[in-house]
C-alpha cells in the first residue's frame, strides 16, 4: 500500500483493543502445550491428529515475549492484561529485540 487509508491506525487499534483478552487467552493456551492453529475463539478446536503439541522452542519465545504484548496492550488501554504476566515466567527464553526505529513503523 502506498498511502494509509484514513482511519486504518484507529481500525488496528480497535482490532487490537477487541481482540487482546482472545489473544492472551491463546498465548496461554500455547504455554499449556495447545497445537498451533487449534485455537478457536472460546477454546481448543479439537484436531483429531493425536497428541501434536507446540515446539518447546515457541512456547519458551511466547514466555520471552509475553510482556511485550502486554505492556503493548496496556498502552493501548486494554485491562486486566497483568494476569498473564505469570506467563512470562514459564519459558527460559528471552524475548525478542524489537530495534526501537520500527516500534511504530507502521503509524509513523
Amino acid at each position: 500500500m502506498r498511502f494509509l487509508l484514513q482511519y486504518f491506525e484507529d481500525f488496528v487499534l480497535g482490532h487490537f483493543f477487541r481482540s487482546a483478552q482472545d489473544i492472551l487467552v491463546a498465548c496461554k493456551a500455547y504455554t499449556d502445550g495447545a497445537q498451533v492453529g487449534s485455537l478457536v475463539r472460546g477454546g481448543v478446536q479439537d484436531v483429531d491428529e493425536g497428541d501434536k503439541s507446540c515446539s518447546p522452542t515457541f512456547k519458551a519465545s511466547l514466555a520471552g515475549f509475553i510482556k511485550t504484548v502486554i505492556d503493548a496492550f496496556k498502552e493501548i488501554g486494554v485491562k486486566d492484561c497483568d494476569k498473564f504476566l505469570y506467563l512470562a515466567q514459564r519459558g527460559t527464553g528471552v524475548a525478542p529485540v524489537v530495534p526501537a526505529n520500527t516500534a511504530n513503523y507502521f503509524f509513523s
